[in-house]
């Protein structure tokens, strides 16, 4: 590999003379959610979106794809009580993605549905008593920037916080403030 100064100038070039990028881009949620006024959860989520990307018009060329899969919930409490474990009555759902749109700049929008079903409360701080909250489902948005590929030709050292090159320089993960790490994996399409 042709190195200067940290930076692998081959990848620089591949990634300068590609038509077409096919993207896939991985987000995973991992968090403590609230599901009712007193009771919480750790739920993990995934959504893969794969388009394609005229890189010289800088627009997307082909609808995204969108692949969901159903969320995981555990370790339901009533935090910061001594109430009883809360029951949760049906599926949770953190993002069921309905809509992506990529923006010529490489930002993108998610948006989908948060489904939160019935889930017996604690009336905490006034008693341990459950109530029944009603099933709801809610609107919600994520957005991430997608960097141009050629950020994997940068030495590693370009890592940051919120912004990660992997070793093998095939992804790099962004972290939103939401609890979300998106796993960006470009490939030279054409």
């Amino acid at each position: 590999m042709a190195w200067q100064m940290g930076i692998d100038m081959a990848a620089m070039q591949k990634w300068s003379n590609a038509k077409v990028i096919r993207y896939q881009i991985t987000g995973v949620h991992e968090g403590r959610v609230p599901l009712a006024d007193s009771t919480k959860a750790d739920v993990s989520d995934k959504v893969t979106l794969i388009f394609d990307w005229d890189a010289k018009a800088r627009k997307p060329l082909t609808p995204v794809q969108i692949r969901n899969e159903k969320s995981a919930v555990k370790n339901v409490k009533a935090d910061g009580t001594k109430c009883a474990t809360p029951v949760v009555r049906g599926e949770y759902e953190h993002m069921e993605a309905t809509q992506v749109t990529v923006q010529a700049g490489g930002t993108i929008e998610v948006k989908g549905t948060r489904t939160i079903p019935v889930v017996a409360d604690p009336q905490w701080p006034a008693s341990c008593t459950p109530k029944d909250t009603e099933a709801r489902s809610e609107s919600v948005v994520e957005f991430l920037a997608v960097a141009e590929p050629q950020i994997l030709a940068l030495p590693l050292s370009a890592s940051q916080k919120n912004l990660v090159i992997a070793p093998d320089r095939k992804s790099y993960t962004i972290r939103t403030a939401t609890n979300w790490s998106w796993t960006v994996m470009p490939v030279v399409a054409q």
